[in-house]
Protein backbone atom coordinates (compact mmCIF):
# COMPACT_ATOMS: atom_id res chain seq x y z
CA UNK A 1 0.00 0.00 0.00
CA UNK A 2 3.21 2.24 0.44
CA UNK A 3 4.21 1.46 -2.94
CA UNK A 4 0.36 2.68 -4.65
CA UNK A 5 0.90 5.71 -1.95
CA UNK A 6 4.51 6.78 -4.08
CA UNK A 7 3.32 6.12 -7.42
CA UNK A 8 -0.18 7.88 -6.84
CA UNK A 9 2.02 10.93 -5.24
CA UNK A 10 4.18 10.60 -8.27
CA UNK A 11 1.69 10.72 -11.04
CA UNK A 12 -0.08 13.43 -9.39
CA UNK A 13 3.12 15.57 -9.53
CA UNK A 14 3.52 14.53 -12.88
CA UNK A 15 0.08 15.67 -14.07
CA UNK A 16 0.13 18.82 -12.17
CA UNK A 17 3.05 19.48 -14.04
CA UNK A 18 2.16 18.80 -17.06
CA UNK A 19 -1.06 21.22 -17.04
CA UNK A 20 1.26 23.83 -15.69
CA UNK A 21 3.71 23.54 -19.27
CA UNK A 22 0.68 22.97 -21.62
CA UNK A 23 -0.15 26.44 -21.74
CA UNK A 24 3.37 27.63 -22.09
CA UNK A 25 4.23 25.30 -25.06
CA UNK A 26 0.61 25.33 -26.49
CA UNK A 27 -0.73 28.31 -26.02
CA UNK A 28 -4.00 27.39 -23.80
CA UNK A 29 -5.70 29.57 -21.64
CA UNK A 30 -3.80 29.07 -18.45
CA UNK A 31 -6.91 29.78 -15.88
CA UNK A 32 -9.06 26.55 -16.99
CA UNK A 33 -5.41 24.84 -16.75
CA UNK A 34 -4.63 25.94 -13.88
CA UNK A 35 -8.60 25.61 -12.20
CA UNK A 36 -8.22 21.77 -13.51
CA UNK A 37 -5.20 20.92 -12.17
CA UNK A 38 -6.55 22.81 -8.91
CA UNK A 39 -9.64 20.46 -8.84
CA UNK A 40 -7.77 17.07 -9.27
CA UNK A 41 -5.37 18.20 -6.40
CA UNK A 42 -8.18 18.90 -4.07
CA UNK A 43 -10.21 15.58 -5.08
CA UNK A 44 -6.83 13.45 -4.50
CA UNK A 45 -5.85 15.33 -1.16
CA UNK A 46 -9.60 14.53 -0.02
CA UNK A 47 -10.92 11.64 -0.98
CA UNK A 48 -7.58 9.27 -2.89
CA UNK A 49 -4.74 10.07 -0.54
CA UNK A 50 -7.24 9.45 2.65
CA UNK A 51 -8.49 6.04 1.39
CA UNK A 52 -4.71 4.91 0.50
CA UNK A 53 -3.51 5.81 4.46
CA UNK A 54 -6.77 4.00 6.23
CA UNK A 55 -5.84 1.67 8.97
CA UNK A 56 -6.39 -1.74 7.89
CA UNK A 57 -6.69 -4.04 11.05
CA UNK A 58 -7.03 -7.78 10.44
CA UNK A 59 -7.45 -10.27 12.87
CA UNK A 60 -5.72 -14.14 13.10
CA UNK A 61 -5.41 -16.68 15.92
CA UNK A 62 -2.44 -16.26 18.18
CA UNK A 63 -0.90 -19.73 19.57
CA UNK A 64 -2.61 -20.77 22.57
CA UNK A 65 -0.68 -20.57 25.49
CA UNK A 66 -0.39 -20.98 29.02
CA UNK A 67 0.11 -18.92 31.58
CA UNK A 68 2.05 -20.01 35.04
CA UNK A 69 -0.24 -18.79 38.02
CA UNK A 70 1.26 -15.18 39.50
CA UNK A 71 -0.28 -15.50 43.14
CA UNK A 72 0.42 -18.62 45.36
CA UNK A 73 -1.96 -20.96 45.58
CA UNK A 74 -3.76 -19.99 42.18
CA UNK A 75 -3.41 -22.09 39.39
CA UNK A 76 -2.69 -21.89 35.58
CA UNK A 77 -4.47 -20.58 32.47
CA UNK A 78 -4.98 -20.92 29.45
CA UNK A 79 -5.96 -18.08 26.97
CA UNK A 80 -7.88 -18.10 23.83
CA UNK A 81 -7.10 -14.69 21.66
CA UNK A 82 -7.19 -13.06 18.74
CA UNK A 83 -3.87 -10.96 16.76
CA UNK A 84 -5.18 -7.91 15.76
CA UNK A 85 -2.73 -6.10 13.24
CA UNK A 86 -2.66 -2.43 11.74
CA UNK A 87 -1.33 -2.98 7.92
CA UNK A 88 -2.37 0.42 6.98
CA UNK A 89 -0.56 3.65 6.76
CA UNK A 90 -1.99 5.31 9.88
CA UNK A 91 -2.97 4.33 13.29
CA UNK A 92 -6.00 2.63 14.46
CA UNK A 93 -7.68 4.74 17.21
CA UNK A 94 -10.08 3.99 19.83
CA UNK A 95 -9.72 0.19 19.06
CA UNK A 96 -12.81 -2.01 20.69
CA UNK A 97 -12.90 -5.58 20.47
CA UNK A 98 -16.75 -7.03 21.15
CA UNK A 99 -18.58 -10.64 21.56
CA UNK A 100 -21.37 -10.11 19.08
CA UNK A 101 -22.48 -13.96 19.19
CA UNK A 102 -22.27 -17.14 20.85
CA UNK A 103 -23.55 -20.34 19.58
CA UNK A 104 -23.61 -23.79 20.75
CA UNK A 105 -21.78 -26.61 18.59
CA UNK A 106 -25.13 -27.11 16.85
CA UNK A 107 -25.91 -23.42 15.90
CA UNK A 108 -28.16 -22.82 19.11
CA UNK A 109 -27.86 -19.08 19.79
CA UNK A 110 -27.58 -18.65 23.34
CA UNK A 111 -29.47 -15.02 23.79
CA UNK A 112 -28.00 -14.70 27.30
CA UNK A 113 -24.82 -13.53 25.82
CA UNK A 114 -25.81 -10.09 24.65
CA UNK A 115 -23.07 -8.15 22.67
CA UNK A 116 -19.94 -7.56 25.00
CA UNK A 117 -16.82 -5.63 25.08
CA UNK A 118 -13.52 -7.72 25.55
CA UNK A 119 -10.47 -6.99 27.48
CA UNK A 120 -7.28 -6.25 25.92
CA UNK A 121 -4.49 -8.24 27.17
CA UNK A 122 -3.06 -7.23 29.99
CA UNK A 123 -6.46 -5.81 31.38
CA UNK A 124 -8.97 -7.35 33.37
CA UNK A 125 -11.09 -5.85 35.80
CA UNK A 126 -8.69 -4.19 38.26
CA UNK A 127 -7.00 -1.90 35.12
CA UNK A 128 -10.54 -1.53 33.82
CA UNK A 129 -10.74 -1.59 29.64
CA UNK A 130 -9.37 0.95 27.55
CA UNK A 131 -9.66 0.93 23.73
CA UNK A 132 -6.40 0.91 22.11
CA UNK A 133 -4.30 3.07 19.46
CA UNK A 134 -2.56 0.19 17.33
CA UNK A 135 0.29 2.00 14.97
CA UNK A 136 0.38 1.80 11.48
CA UNK A 137 2.63 -0.66 9.10
CA UNK A 138 2.17 -3.75 11.08
CA UNK A 139 1.40 -2.86 14.72
CA UNK A 140 -0.42 -5.41 16.69
CA UNK A 141 -1.95 -6.45 19.50
CA UNK A 142 -3.77 -9.07 21.46
CA UNK A 143 -7.97 -9.50 22.26
CA UNK A 144 -8.19 -11.98 24.67
CA UNK A 145 -11.15 -14.63 24.11
CA UNK A 146 -11.17 -16.83 26.48
CA UNK A 147 -9.44 -17.78 30.16
CA UNK A 148 -9.47 -21.56 31.01
CA UNK A 149 -8.01 -22.75 34.50
CA UNK A 150 -6.60 -25.65 35.60
CA UNK A 151 -9.35 -28.73 36.43
CA UNK A 152 -12.51 -28.45 35.47
CA UNK A 153 -12.75 -24.89 35.23
CA UNK A 154 -15.75 -23.43 32.91
CA UNK A 155 -14.57 -21.31 29.85
CA UNK A 156 -14.59 -18.09 30.69
CA UNK A 157 -15.41 -15.24 28.04
CA UNK A 158 -13.00 -11.84 29.14
CA UNK A 159 -15.57 -9.87 29.05
CA UNK A 160 -16.07 -6.48 30.48
CA UNK A 161 -19.17 -6.65 33.23
CA UNK A 162 -18.92 -3.77 35.76
CA UNK A 163 -20.05 -4.47 39.33
CA UNK A 164 -23.16 -4.70 40.05
CA UNK A 165 -24.28 -5.82 36.31
CA UNK A 166 -24.59 -9.37 35.34
CA UNK A 167 -25.68 -11.84 32.66
CA UNK A 168 -29.38 -13.36 32.12
CA UNK A 169 -29.52 -16.37 34.64
CA UNK A 170 -28.81 -19.23 32.42
CA UNK A 171 -30.37 -22.73 33.90
CA UNK A 172 -28.62 -25.59 35.77
CA UNK A 173 -28.42 -27.75 32.56
CA UNK A 174 -27.91 -25.06 29.97
CA UNK A 175 -24.69 -24.51 28.44
CA UNK A 176 -23.89 -21.33 30.63
CA UNK A 177 -25.34 -22.01 34.03
CA UNK A 178 -25.35 -18.62 36.55
CA UNK A 179 -25.19 -15.44 35.72
CA UNK A 180 -21.32 -15.26 34.75
CA UNK A 181 -19.87 -15.42 31.05
CA UNK A 182 -18.50 -19.30 31.16
CA UNK A 183 -19.26 -21.66 28.97
CA UNK A 184 -19.36 -25.38 30.05
CA UNK A 185 -16.62 -27.25 28.59
CA UNK A 186 -17.76 -28.21 24.76
CA UNK A 187 -17.44 -26.74 21.76
CA UNK A 188 -18.72 -23.49 20.85
CA UNK A 189 -18.60 -20.71 18.15
CA UNK A 190 -18.21 -17.13 19.13
CA UNK A 191 -18.61 -13.90 17.17
CA UNK A 192 -15.98 -11.62 17.49
CA UNK A 193 -15.31 -8.03 15.91
CA UNK A 194 -12.77 -5.02 16.11
CA UNK A 195 -14.20 -1.56 15.57
CA UNK A 196 -11.93 1.29 15.41
CA UNK A 197 -13.11 5.21 16.01
CA UNK A 198 -11.13 5.55 12.02
CA UNK A 199 -10.88 2.29 10.17
CA UNK A 200 -13.47 -0.69 9.02
CA UNK A 201 -14.41 -3.41 11.51
CA UNK A 202 -12.52 -6.34 11.78
CA UNK A 203 -14.93 -9.64 11.97
CA UNK A 204 -14.98 -13.42 12.61
CA UNK A 205 -16.38 -16.32 13.35
CA UNK A 206 -14.49 -18.81 15.88
CA UNK A 207 -14.68 -22.78 16.54
CA UNK A 208 -13.26 -23.11 19.95
CA UNK A 209 -13.65 -25.86 22.99
CA UNK A 210 -11.60 -27.40 25.39
CA UNK A 211 -11.19 -30.80 27.20
CA UNK A 212 -13.21 -31.50 30.22
CA UNK A 213 -10.60 -31.41 32.64
CA UNK A 214 -7.19 -29.31 31.85
CA UNK A 215 -4.24 -30.21 33.46
CA UNK A 216 -2.55 -29.31 36.96
CA UNK A 217 0.51 -27.51 35.45
CA UNK A 218 1.26 -26.29 32.08
CA UNK A 219 2.66 -28.86 29.54
CA UNK A 220 3.59 -29.32 26.01
CA UNK A 221 0.18 -30.25 25.35
CA UNK A 222 -2.70 -28.20 24.36
CA UNK A 223 -6.06 -28.93 26.07
CA UNK A 224 -7.90 -26.07 24.13
CA UNK A 225 -8.76 -25.30 20.17
CA UNK A 226 -9.80 -22.74 18.09
CA UNK A 227 -10.06 -22.18 14.17
CA UNK A 228 -11.82 -19.94 12.33
CA UNK A 229 -15.20 -21.30 11.41
CA UNK A 230 -19.43 -20.34 11.75
CA UNK A 231 -21.90 -22.47 12.24
CA UNK A 232 -24.92 -23.23 10.74
CA UNK A 233 -27.74 -20.94 13.32
CA UNK A 234 -30.53 -22.47 13.71
CA UNK A 235 -32.63 -20.81 16.00
CA UNK A 236 -32.41 -19.27 19.42
CA UNK A 237 -31.85 -20.72 23.08
CA UNK A 238 -34.86 -20.24 25.34
CA UNK A 239 -32.97 -18.59 27.61
CA UNK A 240 -34.58 -15.41 28.73
CA UNK A 241 -32.97 -12.20 28.92
CA UNK A 242 -32.23 -9.84 31.40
Amino acid sequence: MRLVLRLTNALLLVLVVALGIMPLVSGWDPLPTFSLALSITVAYLATIRPFLMRPRLRLALDQIRCSAPTVSGDSPSWFIRLRVTNYGLSTAKDCTGRLLGVSTHNGLRLLKFDPLTLYWARQDHHTGHKPLQIHPQGDLDFLDIIQVKAGNAPLAIRAVIPEPMTLSRGEDNSPSPGTDAALKPAKYYLQVAVFSENAEPASCWLEVGCIPILPADCTDSTPCSARFGAPRLRRASPLSRR
